[in-house]
């Protein structure tokens, strides 16, 4: 349970690492719940409190480090292209961050 705990914190909290297979292991764990080789009950606090610690680090890493990234441009990241994408996410921030889910 450890190592499906720390591979859906990295896959959700590490900016460098979101290629791991997240939504594979999510449903290969449910099959393996189903065939009773994982307990359900101890599958799901794991995952949840994975995915929710990763956000949050995931998220302090972007706080400290984002605005950082953008004191000049790179060839990688543009000042022009975050003023875009502030602006269109002030525009439909809401419906998008909903919509983007499914």
């Amino acid at each position: 349970y450890s190592i499906l705990w720390g591979i859906v914190f990295a896959e959700t909290g590490l900016v460098v690492t979101p290629f791991l297979p997240g939504d594979s292991l999510l449903f290969a764990c449910g099959a393996l719940c189903g065939l009773g080789a994982l307990n359900i009950w101890i599958t799901i606090p794991v995952f949840l409190t994975a995915a929710i610690i990763g956000d949050a680090v995931n998220y302090a890493i972007g706080h400290k480090v984002g605005p950082k990234a953008f004191e000049s441009d790179t060839w990688f990241l543009k000042r022009k292209n975050l003023k875009k994408t502030e602006e269109f996410y002030g525009k439909y921030g809401g419906k998008t961050i909903v919509l983007a889910r499914f």
